[in-house]
C-alpha cells in the first residue's frame, strides 16, 4: 500500500507525514539491512509462506531503500513510543502503537 492508499483508504482527511529527507530513519541510528539477511530462514520462510511484496519482487533496493525503517509516535515533543525495524525486517505490533497513540491523546487533553 503507498501512501496515497493509505490516505484514502484508511487515513482519511487526516494529515500525514513523508519523510523525504530520511530524517527520522537517519535518527533512528541510520541502520542499513545487509543482502545476507534474506538468507536467513525467517525471511525465506517469509518469502515462501507469506508471499513477495505486493510490487511483485524487491526491484527498489538501492541505498535509500537499504536504511532500516521502524515507527515513532510523538506527542508534544515527547518520543511516546520507538521501535527500529530489526534483521527480521519485523515492526511494532498493532498493539503497542494503539497504546503509545492513547498516550499522546491523553498529552492533548
Amino acid at each position: 500500500m503507498n501512501s496515497q492508499d493509505f490516505l484514502d483508504s484508511v487515513w482519511k482527511d487526516q494529515p500525514l507525514y513523508i519523510d523525504e529527507t530520511d530524517g527520522m530513519r537517519t535518527a533512528m541510528g541510520d541502520h542499513k539491512y545487509e543482502l545476507w539477511w534474506l538468507l536467513k530462514p525467517a525471511t525465506i520462510g517469509q518469502v515462501l509462506f507469506g508471499g513477495l511484496p505486493k510490487s511483485g519482487g524487491f526491484s527498489d533496493v538501492n541505498e535509500k531503500t537499504k536504511k532500516l525503517g521502524g515507527e515513532i509516535v510523538v506527542g508534544r515533543g515527547q518520543i511516546l513510543w520507538q521501535r527500529r525495524e530489526d534483521s527480521d525486517f519485523q515492526h511494532s505490533s498493532v498493539d503497542d502503537l494503539l497504546d503509545a497513540v492513547k498516550r499522546a491523546k491523553d498529552i492533548y487533553k
